[in-house]
């Protein structure tokens, strides 16, 4: 999230005025500032399928709504001044995975709400104002079902992670095998021209006594 680098901006925006000693006097409030933004929503109707999952992590509500039928209804509360919602469907396996993504904009507006309450000498946790509501409504039995497929499908994705780990070990080990082997291989070369030196040079050693002998026998003539 960028609030930090916008806090440091709105202290900019503040002037040379704000002094340090204010802002080591500021207070930190772990709450969502009140702020004029306008609250939207966005409404989506499903019919419920088997291994359905609503894969949105955060600020997930299920309520039981017996009248919906096979039907799930699902409401999404956000802030529209600074949030941009979009809708994304994937298959993963058997799962058909439903989520949706909150893209944050830039406003001026919560630069000035970040300003007025650093001129009160507090901070909020802005972070809250990006994190969109998710309600979704259905009968209790399709909640059930959403419930098990939610907790299968994050199963199925550790399971993914953890294969996923094994095969990158594996292939680690794979590369350092080979590596090993080509090692193995070098060395084995090496003693062979080390032994071909060695004979090599007990050749040159059998020439040269072999000269040396035929030198004394010249000389002794």
């Amino acid at each position: 999230m960028f609030i930090p680098f916008i806090i440091g901006l709105s202290l900019i925006g503040i002037g040379t005025g704000f002094s340090i000693f204010n802002v080591f006097s500021i207070d930190y409030i772990n709450e969502a500032p009140n702020t004029k933004f306008e609250l939207a929503s966005k409404e989506y109707i499903y019919e419920y399928t088997d291994n359905l999952v609503f894969h949105h992590a955060n600020n997930k509500s299920y309520i039981v709504d017996e009248s919906l039928g096979n039907n799930i209804k699902v409401n999404i509360e956000y802030y529209k001044d600074i949030n941009m919602i979009e809708y994304m469907s994937s298959q993963f396996n058997i799962y058909t995975v439903i989520d949706f993504w909150n893209y944050n904009r830039v406003n001026k507006n919560i630069i000035n709400l970040i300003i007025d309450n650093l001129k009160d000498r507090k901070i909020y946790n802005y972070d809250l104002l990006y994190e969109n509501k998710v309600n979704i409504y259905a009968n209790s039995e399709t909640i059930n079902k959403l419930k098990t497929n939610y907790d299968n499908y994050i199963k199925y994705l550790d399971t993914q992670r953890h294969d996923f780990e094994i095969d990158s070990y594996q292939n680690e080990i794979d590369d350092l095998q080979n590596e090993n082997e080509d090692l193995y291989n070098k060395i084995n070369d090496l003693n062979i021209k080390i032994e071909n030196y060695k004979e090599e040079n007990e050749n040159l050693k059998n020439k040269i006594n072999e000269y040396k002998q035929n030198l004394e026998q010249i000389l002794g003539s």
